[in-house]
């Protein structure tokens, strides 16, 4: 009985255990109030930045869409047929050995001509048997003639080359038209690279080398 009675004073004097932990909370709803507004600051940056990331990568993709996608489709004219689509001023060079491509695209069509041609937009030099090629739109159509391509962070499109290839290719995309001829890849090193939905025919016409960090597939518009 006098610990009842003494609780019943104690419970008067200091309230119930429920009034108790309320009276000592009641400065919590400030301190959550700040974590809430930290929180949703910092929810707020990272919807900024997401935002930011987005805006980027659609610039990026108007940007590969308007300076790098195809304008027509490539595979439906040949070396006689490309001068209808392209009537820019053609050049004729009978002494290259060797094609140097440095960010740039370049669409080769394989001819049966003596030397090759070619019209540009952009930087192109012509020294010591060799083209160079640096930030410039070009279509070439090819000699009958063993020839070498060097490509750096490029575009290159090979429309049914009629001849021997060897393609040095590091970070660039390289795709091939295969309609009508067969090609011979045994020789071609793949290094790091992916080489996509091609038949190799030991008849077929060579295409060999080193290609490093590069996407190398069929031609598709």
């Amino acid at each position: 009985m006098l610990i009842c009675k003494w609780l019943n004073s104690l419970v008067k004097r200091l309230g119930t255990p429920i009034e108790l932990a309320n009276n000592y909370t009641q400065d919590l709803p400030k301190v959550k109030s700040l974590k809430n507004k930290i929180i949703s600051n910092t929810k707020n940056i990272i919807s900024i930045l997401f935002i930011f990331i987005m805006l980027i990568v659609i610039l990026i993709y108007f940007f590969i869409n308007k300076y790098v996608s195809d304008s027509y489709n490539y595979s439906k004219y040949n070396y006689k047929t490309i001068n209808q689509k392209e009537n820019g001023t053609w050049i004729s060079i009978n002494d290259i050995s060797k094609i140097n491509i440095n960010q740039a695209k370049v669409v080769f069509y394989g001819s049966k001509n003596n030397a090759i041609s070619y019209t540009c937009k952009g930087e192109v030099v012509h020294k010591n048997n060799t083209l160079s090629i640096k930030q410039a739109s070009c279509i070439i159509k090819l000699a009958k003639s063993k020839l070498i391509i060097q490509s750096y962070q490029s575009s290159i499109h090979l429309i049914e080359p009629k001849n021997e290839l060897i393609l040095k290719g590091e970070q660039s995309n390289i795709s091939l038209d295969t309609k009508t001829v067969k090609y011979n890849f045994d020789k071609l090193i793949v290094n790091t690279s992916i080489l996509k939905d091609f038949k190799s025919y030991k008849n077929g016409i060579s295409i060999e080398g080193d290609i490093s960090h590069t996407i190398f597939k069929k031609y598709e518009y």
